[in-house]
């Protein structure tokens, strides 16, 4: 691969995981509440109701489907790296802060109390984003999820 071509798929792979981490950062304090498919495709399910109630009251999830998936694997900071699907599930993962890293998302969490013994870690996603629903399944625009997270956090600015 010629050196400019190759600088251009690094730059389009790049911009891929930050739209998968800047979408990601927005469910601060929501829940990973679900997991379907494989590492061709994958789809998360989301559990945010404060931002899912900005668009419709009722409304509590979100779905990211991401595809090509390198990495879907949590990383405890006790040093144990869970990579089966349902035993990620079972931590009952809430969204802290995020970074990108080595072409790597990194999402600091809690686990649920009911895995007491391990207060967390890290979920480590490598892959290409490829959509976000909403609750009914409908497209949504990460622009527009964006803009319910800023209507909701500015409200604590006053």
């Amino acid at each position: 691969i010629k050196t400019g071509l190759l600088h251009e798929l690094t730059l389009w792979v790049i911009k891929l995981m930050q739209e998968i981490s800047d979408i990601l950062a927005t469910f601060h304090d929501g829940g990973v509440e679900g997991i379907k498919g494989d590492f061709s495709e994958l789809e998360i399910q989301i559990g945010c109701a404060y931002l899912a109630e900005m668009e419709k009251p009722g409304y509590e999830n979100f779905y990211l489907t991401i595809v090509n998936v390198e990495r879907f694997e949590f990383h405890q900071w006790n040093g144990n790296v869970v990579t089966e699907l349902n035993a990620i599930i079972n931590l009952d993962l809430e969204i802290g802060y995020l970074k990108v890293e080595d072409g790597i998302v990194k999402i600091s969490c809690n686990v649920g109390a009911e895995n007491e013994g391990d207060s967390g870690g890290e979920l480590w996603i490598e892959a290409n984003y490829a959509k976000l629903n909403n609750h009914e399944q409908k497209l949504i625009a990460p622009e527009k999820l964006r803009d319910f997270s800023k209507t909701y956090w500015n409200k604590f600015q006053k």
